[in-house]
């Protein structure tokens, strides 16, 4: 397989995975903002910080309005990372590609494109969130079944999961260190004193910061069957979903580099 091809199969995937954690963060962001009494401009700030963009956020707006963080992070001209500057390069990558690619995975994430560019079109409102959301997961989704369902496992197919993991790795890591920053009292902390107020078990507080992770069933399923102690979560939360990240990229690695051969090539 040619470097190039390598490479842009790599991190198309990169960017189609970082489009849906952004989705999934935007998901979390709206949760939050929805429980707060007073402004939310406190919980779309852990939001931003998060997606690391913080720097580049301020130097265009001055406050952390809903409607600026949401149209800053999904089209915004002036961020590289948002959906759509992500998802035009992701479908760049593709095409330059195509030859290595199915045409069901070619279709599928040439329509998530074009869907997202109709739909992205106009300033988005914080109404019309939630359904913009599930737009772009369930088209990720399709882009992934495509992927599944037609290509053969070859290098092709590993190069693809590298980079899916690697950025799901990046993106866990991410959500974890915002603990770091004052943003993680809303985040975490804020989350839990608020349902051990209204007397709920813990956790389940602290499992909204799942959303973005998209491992809330998974959390609740390991660590909310009984009472665990809330100064542990955050550690469980890091033994659960990072070796599992990590796992799945060392797999995919290992298929494109078997230890046996990188023995003799050595």
């Amino acid at each position: 397989m040619l470097g190039r091809t390598a490479g842009g199969i790599f991190w198309m995937f990169r960017y189609l995975e970082r489009c849906e954690n952004m989705a999934r963060l935007l998901e979390a962001g709206h949760r939050m903002a929805l429980t707060r009494n007073t402004g939310s401009d406190e919980e779309w700030r852990s939001v931003v910080t998060t997606a690391g963009l913080q720097s580049g956020y301020e130097g265009r707006y001055d406050d952390y309005a809903a409607a600026h963080v949401v149209n800053f992070l999904l089209r915004d001209k002036t961020n590289p990372t948002s959906v759509l500057a992500m998802l035009e390069t992701a479908r760049h990558n593709a095409r330059m590609t195509r030859t290595a690619l199915t045409r069901e995975v070619w279709e599928a994430t040439n329509i998530f494109w074009m869907r997202m560019k109709e739909a992205l079109a106009r300033p988005v409102r914080e109404t019309d969130l939630p359904g913009l959301i599930a737009m772009i997961r369930q088209q990720s989704a399709q882009v992934r079944g495509a992927l599944h369902g037609s290509m053969l496992r070859i290098d092709v197919y590993n190069f693809a999961r590298l980079g899916t993991f690697l950025e799901r790795a990046d993106s866990t890591a991410r959500i974890l260190d915002v603990k770091y920053y004052a943003a993680a009292v809303l985040v975490l902390c804020r989350l839990f004193a608020r349902q051990c107020a209204v007397g709920d078990n813990p956790a389940l507080g602290l499992c909204r910061a799942c959303v973005p992770m998209a491992q809330c069933r998974g959390h609740a399923a390991r660590w909310c069957g009984g009472v665990p102690d809330p100064r542990r979560t955050l550690p469980a939360l890091t033994r659960f979903l990072l070796p599992e990240v990590a796992r799945q990229s060392l797999l995919s690695g290992e298929r494109l580099w078997p230890p046996h051969a990188v023995a003799r090539s050595g």
